[in-house]
């Protein structure tokens, strides 16, 4: 079967976005979907409007699109590339709308499993948080928030409010714990053999 040069992906709505077959690099969900299907999502016409947007401006390559990890600064220029920037700058700020029109894109990102797009997202939501290690920097992110002290009911309306990206943080935690630890086990079989063969 002739491979088909577009991606068509139906909204909640039931409208149609035709995306590039380059599509399937940047979404598993995508990858995994035969060519003559039409993927059906509950995801609405202009969020696949805005994913098919930043796709066309990154011209579908995943190398195009860079974050960084962890945060530089509260200024998501800082954070994220230029043509990202050109896409999530509306969605970024402090305001509870901004963070409410996050969380389509954020959702949609999770749901067609579009890693970058997700962490581009999550970066966005997490800038206007920073918080710098200095007692200035610090200083200045209590003066930002109004913050003198944090009341427990407080931290856990924060939590709750920001879930996405505290799951991202705990979930790259755990990761890298994992990742320390199977590189202490392999040094640890290797010294053992080496103590063996000797």
């Amino acid at each position: 079967m002739e491979e088909s040069n577009t991606i068509k992906i139906r909204s909640s709505d039931g409208q149609i976005v035709e995306f590039k077959n380059e599509f399937k690099s940047l979404s598993k969900l995508v990858s995994m979907t035969e060519d003559s299907d039409e993927i059906t999502t509950d995801i609405s016409f202009d969020v696949l409007q805005v994913i098919k947007k930043f796709c066309e401006v990154h011209d579908y390559k995943p190398s195009s699109i860079d974050f960084k990890s962890p945060l530089k600064s509260d200024k998501l220029s800082d954070n994220i590339d230029s043509k990202s920037y050109s896409i999530m700058k509306d969605y970024y700020g402090i305001k509870p709308e901004q963070a409410e029109k996050l969380k389509p894109l954020i959702y949609a990102a999770y749901h067609l499993d579009f890693e970058k797009f997700k962490e581009i997202c999550l970066v966005t939501l997490g800038c206007p948080f920073y918080v710098g290690d200095t007692d200035q920097e610090i200083e200045r992110f209590k003066q930002k928030w109004d913050i003198n002290e944090i009341t427990p009911e407080e931290e856990r309306v924060i939590m709750e409010n920001n879930k996405p990206i505290f799951d991202h943080i705990n979930e790259t935690f755990e990761k890298k714990m994992q990742q320390e630890e199977q590189k202490y086990l392999q040094s640890f079989q290797e010294q053992n053999a080496n103590n063996n063969s000797n």
